[in-house]
Formats: structure tokens, sequence, C-alpha cells
């Protein structure tokens, strides 16, 4: 017997939980943000959920079947703001209050993002719903194009430099067939200019690779140019100087007395 008043008195807690409302609390003319969306369009096989994170503006964390009790919790306040509407505060979690200018900068951060990873002159158009004053934002993607990277090749520095980077070139990232992206030209020159470091060139930056892209002569794909500068981007070959390795020279130890 006891089981079952357990049970029903169970079943009555989360139908009454189910049943109240997230937005009581929510001022006029504002709206809960319940969910957000993702929907690429034109490539199945592409993980949506890896864009994620660059929606500027996301709701409650939600358990329990995409339902969060504590929300309920959180619109329990009777407008007195006295101890009651402490502890609940205290215990449950506040709404997210849609803000519509931040679907606007996820949109402008989604495509950015979809830039650096190689998808060009992408497309995201969010769509928002409106249900009692719960919205859901939706985004639809259209993926930009890629280019395959038909030819890569380099310029370097003669002599020392020259040596050791030759040395390298078996382990650099960037290769023909690879989709033009700014983010693998990234982690190449951080992978290298740390090898560069490691070798003895102990003021070898990110900064002076400079890549160029030619997308002109074939539609579909790019011929890559790689150039390591004796400048940092900013500069001008006015500003060079040589890559030099470094050598340790006189050693000397000392000691407390």
């Amino acid at each position: 017997m006891k089981r079952i008043v357990r049970y029903l008195t169970l079943v009555f807690i989360a139908a009454f939980l189910v049943s109240c409302s997230t937005t009581k609390v929510l001022q006029d003319g504002e709206y809960r943000l319940a969910v957000n969306k993702i929907k690429v369009t034109n490539d199945k096989h592409f993980k949506s959920n890896t864009l994620t994170p660059y929606i500027q503006q996301t709701p409650s964390t939600s358990f329990i079947g995409g339902w969060n009790p504590f929300l309920c919790v959180y619109n329990w306040q009777n407008g007195k703001g006295k101890g009651w509407d402490k502890f609940v505060k205290m215990i449950g979690v506040a709404p997210v209050v849609y803000n519509p200018d931040l679907v606007a900068d996820s949109e402008e951060s989604i495509k950015d993002h979809l830039q650096y990873v190689g998808y060009f002159h992408s497309d995201v158009d969010a769509n928002v719903a409106v249900k009692r004053r719960n919205v859901t934002v939706t985004y639809n993607v259209t993926l930009g194009k890629q280019y395959p990277i038909s030819s890569f090749d380099w310029t370097v520095p003669d002599g020392e430099f020259k040596e050791v980077f030759d040395y390298d070139t078996t382990f650099i990232i960037v290769r023909p067939g690879q989709a033009l992206a700014e983010a693998t030209l990234e982690e190449e020159t951080v992978r290298a200019s740390q090898y560069f470091r490691d070798n003895g060139f102990f003021n070898f930056n990110k900064n002076l690779y400079a890549f160029e892209a030619d997308t002109l002569a074939h539609n579909d794909s790019a011929k890559l140019h790689m150039a390591i500068r004796e400048y940092p981007r900013a500069g001008s070959p006015e500003d060079a100087k040589p890559l030099n390795k470094y050598y340790i020279g006189n050693v000397t130890f000392s000691h407390p007395e």
C-alpha cells in the first residue's frame, strides 16, 4: 500500500511540474528562448552540432526529455520578493530571455566559422517561431563552396634555415587534395613555428608566414603558395631580419656561498 501511495505521489508531483509555467516571471514583451535548432540544407553528412558553440544565446540546460523542472520552480514566485521568492530563485533556474540581436550575431558567427573551416560564402538564415511566449530559433544553414588544393608550393629563406625546413617538409599537414581552409593553415603555422624554435630559431613565430591562394585559374580548385619571410605579415621588406639559429656560447655556473 505504501508503495502505491509513493508512486501516486510521484505521478502527482510530475504532473504538477509539467503543467506549470516556465514564462510566468517574464515582463511584458519578453519571450523565453526555449530551443535552438540547426539544419544544414545541402549536406546531410555535415555534423550540425559542430556549429552549436557559435550560437550567441543558448537556452537553459534541459533534461528529462528536453524539459527542466527547475524552470518551473523558478516561476513559483508570488511576486512579493520575500522569503519564498528568494528560496525558489535560489533553487530554480531563470528563463533565458530571447534577444533577437543575438540571433543576428549568431548568423554572422556561424558564417565566419564556416569560412574559417573552408566553406566560402555560406548562407545562414534564422527562422523564429513563437508558441505561448516560448521561442524556437531554427538556423537554416546552406554550406558554401569548398576549394580543393590543386597544387601547393613554397618559398623560404636560403641558408641554414632552408636546411632545417627541408628536413621537415614530410611533416607539413597542408597537402594537395585537401579543402582550402584557414583552420588548416593556422594549424600548420603553429606546428611548424614550434618545430623551428625547437631547432634553434628562437625568435621564429607564425607571423612570418604568408599564404596566397589562387581560385581564379580553376573555378573548382585553389593553387596555394606558402612563403616564410624574414619580416612579419604587418611589416615590409625593410623590416627584414635574418632568420639566424641560436647557439649556446659561454656557460657560467653560480651557487650560493
